[in-house]
């Protein structure tokens, strides 16, 4: 799937399954889009393909938007995150857990549970809960340990912890505020929520 940017006027992005990448995909939109230039040539190719970064997220979505609706036969959305990891019981599981003053305890992704028995200092499938596990949404987002997801993944992600945290009454803290800790700059939300809304706007076509 190819399509042209509504910004980036020489720029076309490409969507191909065959083309995956893991390399720094943190700071690429997804393992699935490059891009490449143009030089006003149409849809001609006049530079290497490259992964799409992050910080053209906006310009892709927008971008996405007009070519579904253009096309609303001939587009390909393998490439949309779809399966959460963590799972819903692990999310709840990592968000209740917090550090005891002069207590020194540890805690499993694996086995959901936390320990003080000292045995597992050694055991590498547990983890010590650190000072800095103090309940806040920055101690939330590093124990969620998603900084190597793409940022597709992590806004479909944001998306899904919101919507699993809503049955938790005390829940204060909506995808946008995830996103823009994800985006590296928390106080930012006006980015994550205009994000946010535009990769809603693709779900409602696509779905």
């Amino acid at each position: 799937m190819r399509f042209k940017s509504v910004e980036r006027p020489n720029t076309v992005y490409v969507v191909d399954k065959s083309e995956s990448s893991r390399n720094l995909r943190h700071k690429n939109i997804s393992d699935y889009v490059q891009e490449y230039d143009t030089c006003g040539d149409g849809m001609i190719q006049h530079s290497n393909s490259y992964h799409s970064n992050i910080k053209v997220i906006q310009d892709f979505l927008i971008s996405l938007i007009y070519h579904i609706k253009d096309n609303p036969t001939d587009f390909n959305m393998e490439f949309w995150p779809k399966y959460p990891h963590p799972d819903k019981k692990t999310i709840i599981f990592l968000y209740n857990i917090r550090y005891k003053e002069g207590k020194t305890q540890y805690y499993s992704v694996t086995d959901l549970k936390i320990s003080s028995a000292s045995s597992k200092m050694y055991d590498k499938r547990w983890e010590k809960i650190e000072s800095w596990a103090d309940g806040s949404i920055n101690a939330f987002v590093r124990l969620l340990n998603m900084n190597y997801k793409n940022i597709l993944e992590k806004i479909f992600m944001c998306e899904y912890i919101s919507n699993v945290l809503d049955d938790i009454e005390y829940y204060h803290h909506n995808s946008d505020e995830l996103l823009a800790i994800y985006l590296g700059d928390a106080k930012d939300k006006e980015k994550a929520r205009n994000i946010l809304y535009l990769y809603r706007t693709v779900n409602e076509i696509y779905y």
